[in-house]
């Protein structure tokens, strides 16, 4: 980035300040201006001796509606009071250090560029912040509320559509209700204590819902109905498992027991369906489920089982991972790739991952520490976990697990990245319908294999909570593809694929035209949830997990609300290292008000995967400097690619088994971790 400084030699100031004028509305004034320069003119090399000069080096992201925060990186910002965008000078400012700096866009700004002020000295970006409308807010529709009467306190469930990014609610004419959103279809509000009967009302900045039903406001409690409790889900699973329980009459309920353990966490969902928790006092019992007047427990009983050594516990709470405690967690690591390849192509019986990290049997665990990773990510291969033969484009049969440890291995992974303090997450990687080899990233799961792989690898891991499923790597609609790629990708409906791309240990690259299903990321929910696991569940987006524009208006339901978005953050096609381009990932900046918009939801994000320049001789990875500043700032964690000792220019993050970091983006991403 160029800058404009404003130095303390008075005849550059001058020149910046009248320079200034055309980037300042007519209403500013030259006056204002005039007045300001002869100030600085007087006091200016005093001032400059205590006032550094600034220098902007970047600012992440370059558009956004008011209110956005956007990040200076640089020099010389100790002492900076005051910040411009376009023709307001009034924005909020935030001096992090002496290199970082956060301003928000005030509602009167326009587009133009962003300054930071000193009393001597100032600096301006060379390129312009856009002002973008605020993401589209729905209209929402209340079709059902309940129950419908109470007195003041009383939580009342409201059914609907559209209830993503409403922020209030009404209560007859109380205008102070509490409200929890818990998806675009369900919200839950609270009666305040000035309530009257009438509508109740949800409400977001743009739209409003009445209810067609009134709320009648009464000065006892509705009477409570005796609960049943049909059936619980899972029947086992470590202190910290999520227990679905289905039945009727939830509606007041207010407290849960789990054998022994009278302190379990409840989440009435609706009237037939609510959350427990296994709190840590818990031994193996009958679920139960109470109100103030009654009390029903479950005909099963829920077997607690003992955590894996070293497990962790990782579940969603809105838009936050969150420990067994509750606390907040930023998920922060690496990818270790090799599963995904080296089994299907036969390359290295004995060791399904291939060595990949510099030693066999996996990445040196310590290294992995020294960095201060909590998270790895292990991309798997169908073919190879379920072991079934397959023949690539050359007519080539394979073994995919030749060493018949396949699966094995996996396990030996995972519990080894447990047992070193780390979340680990399971990715889908590479797929193939029918009888192919998966050799290459295709467009989706398959409707033939990725079911019985979700379904095998759920059943291996529910009960390790601190294990998550990456249901696919990156999903590509635009290859052989007809119809409504969102409602395809997320629901399986309204479109077909033709074909897919395949290849051979050869090399053979083939377009195969031939129809074929897949497994959309509703139905490898549904086969993962089937077989009782609670793990949180990841799902990815369009055009190789980059663009989000429609995942939040198509995305799949999770009956246990533990589902994330994935995004992949790789720098923008076609552009150049060093150019201001490169700096910003794929789609950006509409990238980023999509995710805000995921975020707002009570949706976590997590970016599965980001990279950088290493060529030997790199300084600085502009990309992931911008990418874990905005992550840090918007909650969202981040996974690099890859822990692995690949001599090649790009996305690569260690030279040796021991974790020394390759130059530019190793070094800097590494620097973040320690940051943390």
């Amino acid at each position: 980035m160029r800058n404009i400084l404003l130095t303390g030699e008075p005849r550059a100031l001058v020149g910046a300040l009248l320079s200034s004028v055309r980037r300042c509305s007519p209403r500013t004034g030259i006056a204002a201006l005039v007045l300001a320069t002869l100030t600085l003119l007087i006091s200016g090399t005093a001032l400059a001796q205590t006032s550094p000069q600034q220098l902007i080096n970047s600012f992440s992201p370059t558009s956004g509606p008011a209110g956005t925060v956007v990040t200076l990186k640089g020099s010389g910002f100790t002492g900076s009071n005051a910040a411009w965008v376009g023709d307001a000078h009034n924005a909020k400012l935030k001096v992090v250090s002496d290199t970082v700096a956060k301003i928000t866009v005030p509602p009167e700004a326009h587009t133009g560029a962003v300054a930071i002020l000193n009393a001597a000295h100032a600096a301006f970006t060379a390129s312009s912040f856009t002002i973008t409308d605020a993401a589209a807010l729905p209209q929402q529709k209340i079709s059902a509320i309940s129950p419908k009467s109470g007195p003041a306190g009383t939580v009342v469930t409201v059914t609907g559509k559209g209830f993503t990014g409403s922020t209030s609610a009404w209560v007859g004419s109380a205008h102070d209700g509490g409200l929890s959103v818990i998806s675009d279809t369900q919200a839950l509000v609270t009666v305040p204590a000035d309530a009257s009967s009438g509508q109740v009302a949800i409400l977001n900045a743009e739209h409003s819902a009445l209810s067609a039903q009134t709320f009648k406001l009464t000065t006892t409690a509705a009477p409570l109905k005796q609960q049943t409790i049909s059936g619980i889900s899972p029947l086992s699973g470590p202190v910290g498992t999520v227990v679905r329980v289905s039945g009727t009459g939830f509606t007041g309920s207010n407290s849960a027991w789990v054998g022994n353990a009278q302190n379990a966490s409840l989440t009435v969902i609706s009237d037939t369906q609510a959350n427990i928790t296994v709190p840590a006092a818990a031994a193996s019992g009958a679920v139960s489920i109470l109100s103030p007047q009654y009390s029903a427990v479950s005909s099963s009983t829920f077997n607690v089982t003992a955590a894996q050594p070293g497990t962790q516990s990782l579940r969603v709470l809105g838009n936050r991972f969150v420990d067994a405690n509750g606390a907040t967690v930023q998920l922060r690591g690496v990818n270790y790739s090799g599963f995904e390849f080296v089994a299907v192509q036969g390359w290295n019986p004995s060791d399904p991952s291939g060595a990949q990290a510099g030693q066999a049997g996996g990445p040196k665990w310590s290294a992995i520490q020294a960095w201060k990773a909590n998270t790895i990510r292990i991309p798997l291969n169908e073919a190879s976990w379920l072991g079934y033969s397959c023949t690539d484009t050359s007519g080539v049969v394979h073994n995919p697990d030749p060493g018949g440890n396949y699966q094995s291995a996996v396990k030996t992974q995972v519990d080894q990245a447990i047992a070193a303090g780390l979340y680990v997450i399971i990715d889908l990687h590479w797929t193939a319908p029918g009888n192919a080899c998966p050799m290459l990233q295709t467009q989706m799961a398959d409707a033939d294999h990725s079911l019985a792989f979700w379904t095998s690898v759920a059943g291996m891991f529910k009960t390790y909570p601190g294990v998550l499923f990456e249901l696919f790597n990156e999903p590509f609609m635009n290859f052989e593809f007809s119809g409504d790629s969102w409602s395809y990708m997320m629901q399986g409906t309204g479109g077909s694929f033709t074909g897919y791309p395949a290849t051979s240990s050869s090399g053979n690259w083939t377009d195969v035209k031939q129809p074929w299903a897949i497994a959309s990321y509703q139905a490898m929910i549904d086969a993962v949830r089937a077989t009782g696991a609670g793990n949180v569940l990841l799902i990815g987006t369009m055009q190789y997990s980059q663009e989000f524009s429609g995942w939040l208006s198509h995305k799949p339901t999770d009956s246990l609300n533990q589902i994330a978005a994935v995004w992949h953050a790789y720098p923008t096609y076609g552009n150049a290292w060093g150019s201001d381009a490169y700096a910003q990932p794929n789609f950006a900046p509409a990238v980023y008000t999509d995710m805000q918009a995921i975020l707002a939801a009570g949706i976590p994000v997590i970016a599965t995967e980001t990279g950088d320049q290493n060529t030997p001789g790199t300084v600085g990875a502009p990309l992931v400097s911008n990418i874990t500043a905005w992550a840090d700032q918007n909650g969202v964690s981040v996974v690099g690619w890859a822990w692995d000792v690949w001599g090649v220019p790009d996305n690569v993050l260690i030279k040796d088994v021991d974790g020394t970091p390759t130059d530019g983006y190793g070094q800097v991403y590494r620097s973040w971790l320690l940051a943390h």
